[in-house]
């Protein structure tokens, strides 16, 4: 809505009256985009991404254990933060992700949600 000024003397009175103009059509909702690349899972691997808020359990035992068991390289991301850094972070081990004696230690507390991505 734009400004309206309007002059007048101290010996009159003004009465303004400001209406709500009607909303005219939208136009047409055009077709969906496509998704985009979801990412090479390698040979033979299906592409994992699993949003984990943690437990107080897990803050205590410094660990998540996964769905799956990866078979490549696992990227773990704080969100609302940031992507963690292998072996200064966290390891992985079989189908877990530490953190013990590593930087995510002092990051997390229960109700932090990790997002790890992986391919299994």
């Amino acid at each position: 809505m734009s400004d309206i000024i309007v002059n007048v003397t101290p010996d009159e009175a003004v009465a303004v009256t400001l209406e709500q103009a009607p909303q005219g059509p939208q136009g047409i909702q055009g077709p969906p985009g496509d998704p985009g690349p979801q990412g090479d899972p390698g040979p033979g691997g299906i592409f994992k991404v699993e949003t984990r808020t943690l437990s107080a359990g897990e803050i205590t035992a410094e660990k998540v254990v996964l769905v799956q068991t990866p078979t490549t390289d696992v990227l773990v991301n704080i969100l609302g933060g940031t992507l963690q850094e292998y072996s200064v972070d966290y390891t992985v081990v079989g189908n877990e992700v530490r953190w013990t004696g590593l930087g995510l230690a002092s990051l997390v507390i229960a109700g932090d949600k990790l997002q790890i991505i992986y391919t299994y």
